[in-house]
């Protein structure tokens, strides 16, 4: 099976000069960019005729079986760019994207760069919509104009006050202040559609990979009991066996006991409270596959203390 429709082409804009990067579909079903071909002009009269070799190039193209270390590694950003670092170049180009529809007609449009996510894109900026038959002045045209509207829209651009902190409402009715984590790859997931769980936070790499879970909630598991073995119990019917598990007192903030426990799936530790006889307030983190992060594992869990020491009782 080779490409299907609808095919993309990413267009970037910066570092004088236009790049054009066709996108290939994967093995694994999702889409690559074709590092083997690409085109960095600087002449802007020639981007509609790169685009249909773009289009024909992928039309050609058989399906990827790259590797992800092999597509970090012959990024075309690494090649045609004179920052050092991914993050950098995602934030000092202008995007658009050429989407070819499956009757050949073309949906051209600029994005924004997202505020939560880095090296992803919110919102539309401006859309062109371009029939099958379109010369490949009118698509130049198109991309020019959709890019166009980028630079004017980030020449006038404030970025959005961060939310600092937060309050919830818990199940008796008093009000908690959280601090809001503040690395944008935690995404707000709010109750997570669930009655036990008033806050979560997910964290979500760049390559959609979920690392690590960050929630507040009742810990329904526990029926209430903070005992030791009820714990190791609850936990180990949840995670199966765990290589490190331990429970002790502690004094941090409004909370008053800490439970860890890890195995080479999950690296867990909550804190708790007990508000009432019938009613716990957890805090806690859950970081997935934690021998393969142990940097990150060790980064997320230092995010958690200060999370949790950050929660505090609205008056």
């Amino acid at each position: 099976m080779g490409q299907s429709y609808p095919m993309a082409i990413r267009v970037y804009k910066g570092e004088s000069r236009i790049l054009v990067i066709p996108m290939i579909r994967h093995v694994a079903g999702f889409s690559v960019e074709a590092y083997e071909f690409f085109c960095a002009d600087e002449n802007e009269c020639n981007i509609g005729k790169i685009i249909l070799n773009a289009v024909d190039y992928i039309k050609k193209s058989p399906l990827s079986s790259s590797t992800q270390k092999e597509r970090e590694i012959n990024a075309v950003w690494r090649k045609n760019s004179k920052y050092k670092s991914e993050l950098s170049f995602w934030k000092n180009n202008h995007f658009a994207e050429a989407i070819i529809n499956e009757d050949e007609s073309y949906k051209i449009l600029s994005k924004a760069r997202s505020e939560k996510h880095k090296y992803s894109y919110h919102g539309t900026i401006k859309k062109i919509e371009l029939p099958k038959n379109a010369t490949s002045d009118e698509i130049g045209m198109a991309i020019l104009d959709v890019l166009k509207a980028s630079e004017e829209y980030y020449a006038n651009y404030k970025a959005p006050k961060q939310i600092v902190s937060k309050e919830i409402e818990l199940m008796d009715q008093t009000k908690l202040s959280i601090k809001v984590p503040s690395q944008s790859e935690w995404t707000d997931c709010g109750d997570s559609g669930s009655a036990e769980i008033y806050q979560c936070y997910r964290y979500i790499t760049k390559n959609d990979a979920e690392v690590s879970t960050l929630s507040l909630g009742i810990a329904p598991e526990l029926d209430c009991s903070l005992e030791e073995q009820c714990i190791r119990d609850a936990w180990t019917e949840m995670y199966e066996s765990f290589e490190y598990f331990e429970i002790k007192n502690i004094d941090a903030g409004i909370f008053t006991l800490r439970a860890e426990a890890k195995n080479k799936e999950v690296h867990k530790v909550s804190y708790f409270m007990k508000m009432e006889d019938d009613l716990l307030l957890e805090s806690s983190i859950e970081i997935f596959q934690p021998n393969r992060r142990k940097k990150l594992d060790e980064k997320l869990m230092k995010e958690f203390e200060d999370f949790s020491a950050n929660c505090k009782f609205v008056q």
